[in-house]
């Protein structure tokens, strides 16, 4: 039973009996969906906010969709279990061959399931309209290029020290600073730096938008790229 066989690591800081308990509820909420809804979804939370989510679990509901989040270890556990189960469908036996493929370490991170009848369309649709506008962050990976463009910032000409670590050509402009060209600060991929975010606050740029993106999809055990 899920009772047995997902035990608490011993190193735990919470007392045995409960997180017994909690692994075992768990589990039950996840075989249910999984019993439920014939499609998941593997979305990428990678820098959603707390409250992004919570906002976007109560649309979900509303479309009879459902997020859920939780450790992977444990999640990859309970899709094993199932697999291995006498009432074991072959698309049980499927998706967790594909999810443990050895080499492919699919199931990770910020990863979310989301659990659903509807078309994989319309479940996107519900996505994008969560999708907000973001600030850069000192450290965090852009996701893509950004461009600062020409004209004139409405800066005081102290200001010209930042553009200067960017190479960022100005001029001084009616007691302001003036952007000659447009300068490409950051490419996708790229570390933000404390120059470049300080200097894309100044001029009130968020150039970052973050929402829970389908990775890729399974349905009757059968799996799909976004």
């Amino acid at each position: 039973s899920f009772c047995t066989l997902l035990r608490t690591n011993r190193t735990s800081r919470m007392p045995a009996a409960k997180v017994s308990e909690e692994k075992q509820e768990y589990a039950e909420r996840m075989n249910r969906l999984l019993d439920t809804y014939s499609r998941i979804l593997f979305c990428d939370l990678d820098n959603v906010r707390s409250k992004q989510i919570l906002n976007l679990r109560r649309d979900l509901r509303n479309m009879d969709t459902h997020m859920l989040c939780g450790k992977k270890t444990l999640q990859k556990r309970i899709l094993q279990i199932r697999a291995e189960s006498d009432s074991a469908t072959d698309a049980d036996k499927e998706m967790a061959a594909k999810l443990s493929k050895e080499g492919e370490n699919l199931l990770v991170k910020n990863l979310a399931l989301v659990f659903t009848n509807k078309e994989v369309s319309e479940v996107s649709d519900m996505l994008n309209k969560h999708r907000i506008k973001a600030p850069a962050r000192i450290n965090s990976i852009s996701p893509l290029d950004v461009v600062v463009p020409a004209g004139n910032t409405g800066l005081e000409p102290t200001t010209t020290s930042f553009f200067q670590a960017l190479s960022i050509a100005t001029k001084i402009a009616k007691g302001t600073v003036e952007i000659v060209t447009e300068k490409q600060v950051l490419k996708k991929g790229d570390k933000c730096d404390a120059s470049t975010v300080i200097l894309l606050k100044k001029l009130n740029i968020s150039p970052f938008f973050y929402q829970a993106e389908i990775r890729f999809f399974i349905e009757k055990g059968l799996m799909f790229t976004a």
